[in-house]
């Protein structure tokens, strides 16, 4: 089958799947590229867009142009990942419609493939957001009686520190919270905390809305994804937190972000759609091109360990 009769059903599906709500998402949002790179350049947060600029023109002369990218950007590499599925035509036989099952049963398995591919790039993703030696002073690792899990620690006094610190730094202070399963469920019954909401009770515990009011954020993420490694599942975000500041959508790479995920457009070029004589079946394979970057590690502040 050539390219330009790829199925339509397969195309919306593939088109839009890698778009779906994912956590890494909340700190490294996506951004759909229109030209497709090598890689691409994100802006870095520096002072130049606190200073003060003279903005008053003569009429008749020429506007002052920006381009901050060219000043100071991180670079976002691009990877190319294949996800394929296949549909032995055998498995059909006896269906009273077999053109229409095998496209059901390949989406399905496409499905299954984008699944186990977004997951493992997510996987990536955190392990980049939770490398603790790349945020300089934006980070804590509380201990003892500081420890989130202690009776008479003050989780809020800490995240005060840290969205303090993210504004002297960048001017801006953050607006996203996002935090581990495993951290949330000591937290949403935490006594000191319930207090602070007298309409909230100990049996139904704090709501990640009543937590954004606390810490003065527009919102608080519960990540609660998994991952399998050696038979075990454990929480993909372990017990650590993360406060940022993230642009509820990127629409230009000179957005000043904590970080982006980039996804290169997808053409005909990169959906295949073919018959293999070998194992008799049919094929879809898809060629993503996706890469992403923690552009400012200083627009976020990690609390590692606090359990």
């Amino acid at each position: 089958m050539t390219n330009n009769q790829f199925p339509v059903i397969l195309e919306r599906f593939v088109q839009s799947y890698p778009k779906q709500s994912r956590f890494a998402y909340e700190l490294m949002p996506l951004y759909e590229a229109e030209v497709a790179r090598d890689a691409y350049k994100i802006l870095r947060i520096n002072e130049d867009h606190l200073e003060i600029g003279n903005f008053k023109r003569a009429y008749g002369t020429e506007a002052q142009r920006m381009n901050s990218t060219a000043k100071d950007s991180v670079i976002v590499n691009m990877n190319r990942y294949t996800v394929e599925s296949a549909v032995d035509r055998a498995e059909l036989v006896g269906s009273p419609n077999a053109v229409q099952s095998s496209l059901l049963i390949r989406e399905a398995r496409l499905r299954n493939a984008y699944d186990k591919m977004m997951n493992s790039l997510e996987s990536e993703q955190i392990d980049s957001i939770l490398d603790a030696s790349l945020y300089g002073t934006h980070t804590a690792s509380p201990s003892g009686e500081d420890l989130w899990s202690a009776n008479s620690s003050d989780p809020i006094s800490q995240i005060e520190v840290a969205r303090n610190t993210i504004k002297l730094a960048t001017g801006l202070y953050p607006n996203k919270c996002i935090i581990s399963d495993s951290v949330w469920q000591r937290l949403r019954f935490k006594k000191n905390l319930v207090d602070k909401l007298p309409y909230t009770t100990l049996r139904s515990g704090i709501t990640p809305e009543d937590f954004a009011r606390i810490i003065s954020v527009d919102k608080v993420v519960i990540a609660d994804n998994m991952y399998k490694s050696e038979g075990q599942l454990s929480f993909s975000w372990g017990n650590n937190v993360v406060l940022a500041y993230v642009p509820q959508s990127i629409y230009t790479l000179e957005t000043l972000t904590f970080g982006v995920t980039v996804r290169a457009p997808l053409g005909y070029a990169e959906m295949r759609d073919y018959y293999d004589e070998k194992t008799t079946s049919d094929v879809v394979a898809i060629d993503e091109r996706l890469g992403w970057v923690v552009a400012n590690y200083e627009a976020g502040f990690l609390f590692q360990n606090v359990l």
